[in-house]
């Protein structure tokens, strides 16, 4: 019997507005939201929740559609990973012909704990203008799954 646990925390990563905020004409522009300092906004985001994982009212556009928020970069901290690989396997020696036959049970996650990667920062954002999920985010949730954990 083996087996193999792998836990991490989670990565950084950077609330921001999508879309052209600063009026750039820039393909991958991008401005950071304001941070509000309310009770429950000192973490913004809600660990376990993959579907509202960041606390969006802890966040506001800036007051001038020219002027970048407050909210810094690497504030927020992505969900951790755990995963279990699990194998089992007995060996059958064949006396008389020498040969060993080998028996294996391998089982890959074998908790099936969903692991989720940080949000995705691509041109659109964590944030529209208008301070709602871009399209893809309101379909699918805010994260997907990892690809890569083991």
């Amino acid at each position: 019997m083996g087996g193999i646990f792998r836990a991490a925390g989670g990565l950084p990563f950077t609330p921001v507005i999508g879309g052209d905020p600063l009026g750039l004409n820039n393909s991958a522009a991008f401005d950071f939201p304001d941070r509000l300092n309310l009770p429950g906004c000192n973490n913004p985001v809600n660990p376990g929740n993959p579907i509202h994982y960041i606390r969006t009212q802890c966040f506001i556009p800036p007051p001038a559609a020219t002027l970048l928020g407050n909210s810094g970069r690497n504030i927020a901290i992505g969900p951790g990973i755990g995963n279990l690989d699990v194998s089992l396997l007995k060996n059958n020696y064949v006396r008389n012909e020498g040969v060993n036959i080998q028996f294996r049970v391998e089982m890959f996650n074998a908790v099936n704990h969903a692991n989720f990667a940080v949000p995705s920062r691509t041109a659109a954002g964590i944030f529209t203008q208008t301070f709602s999920p871009p399209q893809a985010q309101r379909q699918f949730g805010l994260f997907r799954k990892r690809r890569d954990a083991v």
